[in-house]
Order: structure tokens, then C-alpha cells, then sequence
């Protein structure tokens, strides 16, 4: 039967766009790096030296924020959702292999950035804030206020104050500079973060639409 409305077929194609630029298995993907167990599983595979550590150190912090159980939940009632429709419209539009590889290296940067969050030091609090906190804010990618916290509490380079003469006897004096922390672990989370961003445009581009 030969549907004339107009109205439906604006609808249909709203669908159609929507179908083109979903796909089940990327969802499942992103669910799956929110579970702790993933990150288990993964160390204990793992034969790269010191990979271990930072994979459980993940899993915790992804135990802390706990938002895995109810992700896990709106994903069945999707699948549950995509299964139906596939039966009903088998000939459903798909996604495009470009753009299933632009969330698959997104996700991969993703999970590098988390890695390396692991590898931050631990310290006193700072404003209230502490790494705990931070390395929430990290999982949430909320990276560029992390690392302008993370640039206050690991200076890069020495206080400069630290060579004025005030005519007063010097302290005793520790080292107060973090090269290794920006150039081993700042640094990069950064590099990552922008490529994450601009993954994210051209995954926009290819949908046409924000958000």
C-alpha cells in the first residue's frame, strides 16, 4: 500500500536519517567502556608492563563514578527497541563504515586519555579538590579544567619567587617542578583531547546536525 501523505514522509525520512547515522554495536561499544568489568578483563590479559596497574586503577575510578548499571539498562531497552524495528524494516538504512571507524578511534582515544589520567599522582587537596574528584572529572572529559588544576599543582617549571633574595635566611628547598608529569602525561592527555574534539566535528559534519 502506496502511503500520499506528505506529513509520513517527512516523518520517514527523519527516521531514515536518524538509522543512517546510528549503530547498535557502537553503542554497545561506549556501554562497555563504562563497565568496570572491561577494564578487568582487559588487565587480566594484559602482558605490557605496568598496563595492569593502570587498567584496575580505571576500573575503580569507573566503580566510583557508578553510572555503569543504569547505561547498561537504557542499552537493553535500545537493543530490545532495534531488534523490533529490524524485523519490521530489515532493509533499515545502516551506518556508514566512515563513520563507525571515526567513534572506533574516538573510543580508542578515549580510553587513552584514562589510562594516562591513572598514572597522575596523588596529592592534597587543592580548592577542594581532590585526585578522586579529578579523576571523575577526567572520566567525564571534563579535561580542560582538570588540567588547568593539574598546572597549579604541578608547576612545570620552579617558582620564580624561589630565587628572590627577601634578606631573610633560605628554607630548605625541594624540587617543585613537574617536567616529567606534563611532558609524560599532561601533555599528551591534551594532544588526545583535541584529536577527541576533532573526531567529534567530523562526526557531526557527517550527520548534519548538533548535538
Amino acid at each position: 500500500m502506496r502511503v500520499n501523505s506528505r506529513r509520513f514522509h517527512r516523518a520517514m525520512d527523519f527516521v531514515a536519517h536518524g538509522l543512517a547515522h546510528s549503530d547498535i554495536e557502537v553503542l554497545r561499544a561506549v556501554v562497555a567502556t563504562l563497565d568496570p568489568g572491561t577494564w578487568l578483563d582487559r588487565a587480566a590479559h594484559t602482558t605490557r608492563p605496568g598496563r595492569r596497574e593502570a587498567l584496575v586503577a580505571v576500573a575503580r575510578a569507573l566503580e566510583r563514578l557508578d553510572i555503569w548499571a543504569a547505561a547498561q539498562s537504557m542499552f537493553r531497552r535500545i537493543s530490545a527497541d532495534h531488534l523490533a524495528l529490524r524485523m519490521v524494516w530489515p532493509n533499515a538504512p545502516t551506518m556508514a563504515t566512515r563513520e563507525v571507524l571515526l567513534h572506533a578511534l574516538r573510543l580508542a582515544l578515549i580510553h587513552r586519555i584514562w589510562l594516562l589520567a591513572s598514572e597522575i599522582s596523588d596529592f592534597s587537596p587543592r580548592h577542594g579538590v581532590t585526585r578522586l574528584s579529578l579523576e571523575g572529572a577526567i572520566l567525564r572529559l571534563e579535561v580542560d579544567a582538570s588540567l588547568a588544576m593539574l598546572d597549579e599543582i604541578f608547576p612545570a617549571a620552579p617558582d620564580s619567587d624561589l630565587a628572590c633574595d627577601y634578606a631573610e635566611p633560605a628554607a630548605p628547598r625541594g624540587t617543585t617542578a613537574y617536567a616529567r608529569e606534563h611532558r609524560e602525561i599532561f601533555q599528551p592527555i591534551r594532544q588526545l583531547f583535541g584529536m577527541v574534539r576533532e573526531i567529534a566535528t567530523a562526526i557531526t559534519h557527517d550527520v548534519g546536525a548538533f548535538g
